[in-house]
């Protein structure tokens, strides 16, 4: 059986309590795949990419490779042990055993001279070398936006960081070198013309999520969505 290998957040890991399948296990199950499901609470951009990277070039017969990105703000520290590397971020472990850190850095997004054009053109830089892996090695592939590529500060932070993040797409150089028939939403955010799974499962909020993550009509959306998009 061909393997389906899925990379992200707690989007894709699958957050919740009543244990029901994430997208990627609902998804292989639909394109009758093995399933290799990546994901990882609180996971960062970097971690993603990483993962998957490492894992279609170990694995053999693979069908079908997905990243799910998430917020670009994420901070990615890898930890190397007998199991491999995990990741974290600062509102995560970070925030439990380095406070002082954390609040350090928590600052750095109130600062008015603090942009979001460096994290956004990180997203960009990791969706394009994901591309060039997947088609180098002739691996079918999509990658699509899971979480707003940024999250909320305050109503005015907010804003500006939208807009911030909006230019930095529109002025990448890898802006017309993204596939956008492999990128499902491209270019991402509404306020250009795109759409991320979070606009998807607002359409009807109270149905789909629970605490700002997918419930388990979320994921069979998710996988539904993915699914029309893939065949």
């Amino acid at each position: 059986m061909v393997k389906l290998i899925a990379a992200g957040c707690s989007w894709t890991q699958g957050f919740l309590e009543d244990k029901s399948y994430p997208w990627p296990e609902l998804l292989a199950k639909k394109l009758d795949m093995e399933c290799i499901n990546l994901g990882q609470g609180g996971a960062g951009n970097e971690y993603i990419s990483s993962v998957i990277s490492d894992k279609v070039i170990e694995e053999k017969d693979i069908g079908l490779a997905v990243v799910m990105w998430s917020n670009c703000f994420r901070l990615d520290f890898d930890i190397f042990n007998d199991n491999g590397y995990g990741s974290s971020h600062i509102r995560g472990w970070l925030q439990i055993h380095h406070k002082r850190f954390t609040d350090y850095v928590k600052s750095w997004y109130k600062r008015s001279d603090f942009s979001a054009n460096g994290a956004t053109k990180r997203l960009m830089r990791l969706s394009y070398s994901f591309q060039n892996l997947m088609e180098k090695n002739n691996i079918p592939y999509i990658q699509v936006q899971g979480k707003r590529p940024i999250h909320f500060v305050d109503k005015e932070t907010y804003h500006r960081y939208v807009k911030e993040c909006a230019n930095s797409i529109i002025d990448s150089p890898y802006f017309h070198k993204i596939d956008e028939n492999k990128f499902i939403g491209w270019p991402i955010m509404s306020e250009i013309g795109g759409e991320c799974m979070d606009d998807i499962l607002d359409e009807e909020t109270e149905k789909y999520k629970d605490h700002d993550h997918p419930n388990e009509f979320g994921q069979e959306r998710i996988a539904e969505f993915l699914y029309k998009n893939v065949v």
